[in-house]
């Protein structure tokens, strides 16, 4: 196992589509980075921040979110193409430790992606959204139009890290299912924008129905991240119309949170295990 795992790192290192989607990833992030700055300069409100670039990068179905997996499946199934898989199991790797060593590869590839890339937008964000631009909001004003709870990065973050896992564990498995290209892409495609999509959809129409929502969060792994909650944080003047009303914070709710680990742990142990099931009883051509 230990050899698989640095033989993958060896070779990852040296792969060209690994280091063109590190490029591809850098551009994507400073064009979204310019995207938000000329939007600013529109409207004449600093709408670019570290904060915004942060959770804009951290979506699984938009942006860099979905390059990562279908990278990932290009990579899987070149080991299979290019006849990898057979020589591990010439050389006394049982198909239990290349599936697993698969998998663990898999979480390196996607989070040594996610996190460059995430780090990127925040630090681009943070840095653009110094320039002034029009007038200073009031700060009256900026309370009114929402802010962020506390814990709500920290919770954002640690559920980002759980739904890119379940994400790894469900394309390993599509991509070893399938051992083609070809297929693999349209599935997990469909599969991960269909899921962070709909669910968000169904919980907006049916905001008042705790039935719905729960369902939502217990099947829809991706829930956490798309999620539109909000807390109420204290009370101000609306300078437009001098009413007291209350001032909301986005937040993600202790709920949504713990639902939302425990929804993508039992997806990740389910497609491990299939594939794992699968793969060994499957031969190796």
């Amino acid at each position: 196992m230990k050899e698989l795992f640095i033989s993958y790192l060896y070779r990852l290192r040296r792969d060209l589509a690994f280091r063109i989607t590190l490029i591809i990833g850098g551009g994507l992030a400073l064009v979204l980075a310019l995207v938000y700055l000329g939007l600013s300069f529109i409207v004449e409100t600093n709408i670019i921040s570290g904060q915004t670039m942060l959770i804009s990068s951290l979506s699984p179905s938009s942006n860099f979110g979905l390059a990562i997996p279908l990278n990932l499946i290009t990579f899987t199934v070149m080991e299979f193409n290019n006849g990898i898989i057979r020589n591990k199991v010439i050389s006394g790797h049982s198909k239990k430790q290349i599936y697993l060593s698969l998998f663990l590869n898999g979480l390196v590839f996607t989070f040594s992606l996610m996190i460059l890339y995430a780090a990127l937008c925040y630090g681009l964000g943070s840095l653009l959204g110094l320039i002034k631009i029009g007038e200073e909001i009031p700060p009256e004003l900026a309370a009114l139009s929402g802010s962020y709870a506390d814990f709500y990065f920290l919770k954002l973050i640690v559920s980002a890290i759980f739904i890119y896992i379940a994400i790894t564990a469900f394309t390993i498995f599509i991509a070893t299912l399938f051992r083609g290209i070809g297929p693999s892409i349209p599935v997990v495609l469909v599969v991960i924008v269909l899921g962070a999509t709909i669910g968000t959809l169904i919980a907006s129409f049916a905001a008042d129905q705790e039935g719905v929502i729960w369902a939502v969060r217990v099947i829809d792994p991706y829930y956490p991240l798309g999620a539109t909650e909000f807390e109420v944080i204290g009370q101000g003047i609306d300078p437009t119309t001098g009413n007291l009303v209350d001032i909301h914070a986005t937040t993600i709710s202790n709920e949504t949170f713990v639902s939302g680990i425990i929804s993508n742990l039992t997806y990740t142990a389910l497609f491990t295990v299939g594939g794992l099931l699968l793969f060994t009883h499957r031969d190796i051509k």
